[in-house]
């Protein structure tokens, strides 16, 4: 089940336990209900979703999830066994308390691709304050640092580890089966404790390690799955389906009189140091010699930090407002990603704006109370986003009542592992994009 061939399909799986984990507690499983021809393709039961096998909201999780893992291991079962039972009883919702087991044996796999899916997933579908302090006695009394891990372990991680890169490095070497020693040592040894906590605080302290890794990888579908693990902490209202109409731009009626003109490109986290959505960038000059002639292209195009922080995005959303209004408003803005809250943010400030683009965006309350204060929503996603699936991110944008917005959404029909294909001019030209979205 664990090999190269199956690796996109294993980790598509990985990502969508993750977003079960986390939609089952928080009873929101219709969020699943426009991926079930997606979800049937690798082996889930879609119709489980709407069949009843989760009645209620299982309490405790988290902890039940550890129990499971605790068992399995208790009854010496080998980690294929132990996966593949687990998604036995995944694909139909018979058991929830397998979703924590799955991610746990995907984090031992020896394939970077999926390892990384199962780090990002545990950190983003797992409570941190349902974890043991890392002081306690199973790490030996002390502050558990990377360092102590590497030392204190029989079976020793024998690359660097990500505090001993640079941040801008990726070219770290990936050894898959030390790190299914390194990790399985780690594994075994808490689920032998039969402590719920204790697991969950060396799942959750493993998969920090790597996604720390992830992060220097020289393969970049790796890197945008590691950084996906920040989305966790980054917005407090990921599952909040409250459209806020009380921020409505009471002035956009008037605005939106005026025939706007401009449009302008924000890319979303760590993309500042990308150059596609520059003037003269890959991506700007397909949108602006092909649908946006009024496309951004002097000295001062609008940029933002870039960080997995709401703070940063909410103090972007203002300064974007001010670049959008120093521009007399526009008539088009296009975000990637977390660059769509940006826009969103602006907008619920007042930002006069006419359509908006999203690619492959996240979708947040934000992007709700925004339908209210802009005429048109192209919503252009992948098939399958695995970087937003293993962050637990909702990834539609729910009927939002009396919005004056008229949204066109466009779905890739293809499986794609890339996060950042939806700002490919390739993958535009080649979907004929622009004509099916009338963008």
């Amino acid at each position: 089940m664990s090999n190269a061939e199956n690796e996109g399909s294993n980790s598509a799986r990985l990502a969508l336990a993750a977003s079960l984990h986390s939609a089952i507690r928080n009873n929101h499983l219709e969020f699943f209900e426009d991926i079930d021809d997606t979800v049937h393709e690798i082996g889930f039961d879609s119709n489980s979703l709407g069949g009843g096998h989760v009645t209620e909201v299982p309490e405790g999780l988290d902890l039940a999830g550890a129990q499971d893992l605790i068992n399995h291991f208790a009854e010496g079962s080998e980690v294929l066994k132990v996966r593949m039972d687990a998604w036995d009883g995944i694909r139909t919702l018979e058991n929830e308390s397998n979703l924590l087991t799955f991610l746990a044996t995907g984090l031992l796999s020896t394939l970077e691709r999926e390892s990384a899916t199962a780090a990002t997933g545990i950190l983003s579908c797992t409570l941190p304050q349902e974890v043991a302090p890392l002081n306690s006695g199973f790490f030996g009394g002390q502050d558990l640092n990377l360092e102590r891990m590497r030392l204190g372990a029989s079976n020793r991680w024998p690359g660097r580890f990500p505090h001993e890169y640079g941040f801008e490095a990726e070219d770290a070497v990936w050894f898959g089966v030390d790190w299914q020693r390194y990790t399985a040592y780690w594994i075994k040894r808490a689920c032998a404790t039969g402590d719920q906590r204790i697991v969950l605080a060396t799942l959750q302290m493993l998969a920090q390690v790597r996604v720390g890794l992830g992060m220097t990888s020289n393969d970049r579908i790796v890197r945008q799955l590691s950084e996906a693990s920040h989305f966790r902490s980054s917005d407090s209202n990921r599952w909040d389906t409250s459209g806020d109409g009380s921020k409505k731009n009471e002035a956009y009626g008037f605005k939106r009189a005026r025939q706007l003109s401009g449009s302008t490109l924000v890319h979303g986290t760590f993309a500042w140091k990308g150059s596609w959505w520059h003037p003269s960038g890959t991506f700007h000059d397909y949108i602006m010699q092909n649908h946006r002639s009024d496309l951004y292209k002097d000295g001062k195009e609008f940029s933002w930090s870039g960080y997995y922080s709401e703070k940063h995005r909410d103090l972007a959303g203002h300064r974007f407002k001010r670049w959008v209004d120093s521009e007399g408003g526009l008539r088009t803005a296009i975000g990637h990603s977390y660059g769509g809250e940006v826009i969103a943010r602006a907008v619920n400030q007042g930002a006069t704006i006419n359509e908006v683009v999203l690619l492959s965006a996240p979708i947040h309350h934000h992007h709700e109370s925004m339908l209210y204060n802009v005429s048109k929503v192209f919503d252009v996603r992948l098939k399958f986003d695995i970087v937003l699936f293993a962050a637990c991110a909702r990834q539609r944008i729910p009927h939002v009542p009396n919005a004056m917005a008229t949204i066109r959404e466009f779905r890739l029909s293809t499986w794609m592992w890339n996060h950042g294909a939806t700002r490919d001019p390739a993958v535009w030209k080649q979907n004929n994009i622009a004509r099916k979205i009338s963008l």
